[in-house]
């Protein structure tokens, strides 16, 4: 399943519409004068040295033609400026996340259950588009990677062995990841987006008694 590219301007026009939100809510502004987007843009500019017109604003969020896709360098040009972001990237992979939450994958579903799979098995782990890995079964807890987002350190090709799947909590950019290393909890502002766990056979053994019992057998 892929989206269409009138679903991906959609989708980038909802993104932008909720990038809006969060500027009124950074700046503490509403958007309804001429000044308020003259003060945006001096912002803007004072944090990421990089210049864009009030017209250009406004017209990044007044645009009503519904085949009307904002331009890219103006998106990560104002992402810049919020800095709980990394980059347009980041900023959707955490909008697409949080209006998808009724699909999340469930990795305790019995569809998951590897030792229960047949070989030749086609599935997707995770949540399409944002966040996925569509496998191929081969066996003896060997994946064949079919597609994959580029959010994964896995590329189409790889094989992989998998025990069991999960669900895991954390930031998504670097600066986050050393904070952690660090600090016990994230720092507030940053939300912790769910992240596909492959497990191995030490970490799914561990946490599966019966699994342990058969292998035994």
């Amino acid at each position: 399943m892929e989206l269409s590219k009138e679903e991906e301007h959609i989708l980038v026009r909802k993104q932008v519409a909720f990038l809006k939100e969060v500027y009124k809510e950074e700046f503490g502004i509403q958007f309804d004068s001429s000044k308020d987007y003259a003060d945006v843009a001096r912002e803007i500019k004072k944090i990421t040295k990089q210049h864009i017109t009030e017209k250009s604003l406004r017209n990044f969020w007044t645009e009503k033609d519904p085949k009307h896709v904002p331009n890219k360098d103006t998106r990560e040009i104002l992402i810049g400026a919020i800095k709980k972001y990394s980059s347009w990237k980041h900023f959707a992979r955490i909008y697409n996340t949080y209006v998808s939450k009724e699909h999340l994958f469930d990795p305790e579903a019995p569809r998951y259950k590897v030792e229960d799979m047949k070989e030749s098995d086609e599935f997707i782990v995770g949540w399409y588009p944002q966040h996925y890995a569509k496998l191929y079964y081969q066996g003896f807890h060997k994946f064949k990677v079919l597609q994959v987002s580029d959010d994964f350190k896995l590329k189409v090709g790889d094989i992989i062995e998998v025990y069991g799947f999960g669900l895991e909590y954390k930031p998504v950019s670097p600066d986050l990841e050393n904070y952690l290393d660090k600090n016990d909890d994230a720092p507030s502002g940053y939300p912790l987006l769910p992240t596909i766990i492959f497990k191995t056979k030490e970490e799914y053994v561990s946490k599966n008694e019966n699994y342990s019992l058969k292998l035994s057998i």
